[in-house]
């Protein structure tokens, strides 16, 4: 009898979508992919609205790698979801991640947040915060540069 392979699990983010934004994005293109480009400049950030079963839990994972020296206080990554109640986006999970962090060049690092939806849309955001003015940064804003890729929100099992 032959093992049944396992198959892996359905990303519910759209590939080669252009992703909603505000603040300094331009984008990327990678092989079938639109990878959003992010500057370290001010409040910045990107979204997918993506249709869910209320109750269940999901992971949002983003690849992102630092273009440009990590230097302390350089700024976080915000990475949250957020579902609607009452027509507002409520939090459902949130983290931060501080950019010095991030990996560089050629490696990327793996960002990863899970929440339980409580309606049929999950809003999947990175937001990108510049460091603010009672924590300033020491070098030129426009010298980091962040991108992300192979977003991906799946069922969770945990």
């Amino acid at each position: 009898m032959k093992p049944t392979p396992v198959s892996e699990p359905q990303n519910l983010i759209t590939r080669n979508t252009k992703w909603n934004s505000w603040g300094n994005v331009g984008s990327a293109i990678a092989e079938r992919d639109t990878s959003p480009l992010v500057s370290v400049v001010a409040d910045t950030g990107v979204w997918q609205d993506v249709k869910v079963q209320p109750g269940r839990r999901y992971r949002f994972t983003v690849n992102v790698q630092r273009e440009g020296a990590g230097q302390p206080r350089s700024g976080t990554v915000e990475l949250r979801l957020e579902s609607t109640e009452a027509g507002r986006q409520i939090a459902i999970a949130s983290s931060e991640f501080p950019i010095e962090w991030l990996e560089q060049s050629d490696s990327t690092s793996t960002l990863t947040i899970t929440g339980q939806a409580i309606s049929d849309t999950l809003r999947v955001l990175v937001r990108i915060i510049p460091p603010s003015a009672n924590n300033p940064q020491p070098h030129a804003p426009a010298s980091i540069r962040l991108r992300l890729a192979d977003a991906a929100l799946i069922v969770s099992g945990d």
